[in-house]
């Protein structure tokens, strides 16, 4: 499984671009720690937190316009938790920093690509220009996840089970420092591997 994978991705891409994530950092190093401030800030669960976090990599909001929140936090959580969060410090910053960082990588993926109209993440997939910028940050993510995966896939060949979200199912033990050495040589992403045994 690769711990906080879009989270990181997100942190390195905007330092590829020379922009400082000092909020989302802070969240990588601290995750359970930071998950369980949200769970008692909002007063929900930490599984529920953890949801959060997730909904906020993808575009969610806190707004109070239906329109401006389409990606389900208030659905999942509540409005009385939502109200909470809104002036929880530490999440309205992870927001303004993913909202910043993530602008300006899909403004270099946009210049990247030599196609018009459309957006090319790093799988080789593209996605139209028209989109919102929710879609194209997921579009960009997914895209880098899924070269990470493929990466393991081909140092994993005829041990790999089960192929998931953002992990895999093996056969044996993994050398998880060989698999990471391996997602950096052949993406240009530090990810970190967790090992759960089934």
């Amino acid at each position: 499984d690769i711990e906080n994978c879009h989270w990181s991705l997100v942190a390195q891409m905007a330092a590829r671009l020379g922009i400082a994530t000092p909020h989302i950092e802070r969240y990588l190093a601290n995750k359970k720690a930071f998950r369980a401030q949200v769970a008692a800030a909002a007063g929900i669960s930490v599984d529920d937190a953890k949801f959060v976090m997730l909904a906020t990599i993808y575009g969610a909001t806190l707004a109070r316009s239906p329109d401006a929140n389409k990606a389900a936090i208030e659905e999942r959580i509540g409005s009385d938790a939502v109200e909470r969060l809104r002036t929880f410090e530490p999440v309205l910053n992870l927001f303004r920093e993913v909202n910043r960082a993530g602008k300006a990588i899909i403004e270099d993926y946009a210049a990247r690509t030599k196609k018009n109209g459309v957006l090319v993440n790093d799988a080789g997939r593209e996605i139209g220009l028209r989109g919102n910028a929710r879609e194209k940050l997921a579009h960009i993510l997914q895209g880098a996840e899924s070269c990470a995966l493929e990466a393991m896939l081909q140092a994993l060949k005829g041990r790999v089970a089960l192929l998931q979200h953002d992990g895999l199912t093996i056969h044996g033990e993994p050398d998880i420092q060989h698999l990471e050495r391996e997602i950096m040589t052949r993406t240009g992403y530090r990810l970190t591997l967790e090992v759960d045994q089934l």
